[in-house]
């Protein structure tokens, strides 16, 4: 919680329905892009972002799931086009319980 009395989680539950499809979306990319996840009808967004956003994806052998923050939040606006703010918020909400579950997500922010 920050100083306003606002996580992350209600900031995005206070967005509207597209906004947070945007940021699901946004999201889903980044993890197909960085790792095995996905099926085969996203192989061909697969490669288009790894020809446009290659600088924004941290790549490395032998993880199962990899998220550098900084660059998945970057990419999310980038793909998005939402704020820096609300791509933050999200992937805090949503990756929050990946690190829980022990899931390989690396965090460097």
């Amino acid at each position: 919680m920050n100083m306003f009395g606002t996580t992350a989680k209600d900031l995005v539950r206070s967005l509207p329905e597209e906004s947070r499809q945007l940021l699901e979306n946004g999201l889903r990319r980044y993890i197909n892009a960085t790792s095995e996840e996905g099926t085969a009808q996203d192989r061909s967004q697969v490669i288009a972002d790894l020809k446009l956003y290659r600088h924004l994806l941290t790549l490395e052998e032998g993880a199962a799931y990899l998220c550098n923050d900084r660059d998945c939040i970057a990419f999310m606006v980038a793909v998005t086009g939402l704020s820096e703010l609300l791509c933050a918020a999200y992937e805090m909400s949503e990756l929050q319980p990946w690190h829980q579950l022990g899931i390989k997500v690396r965090s460097v922010l």
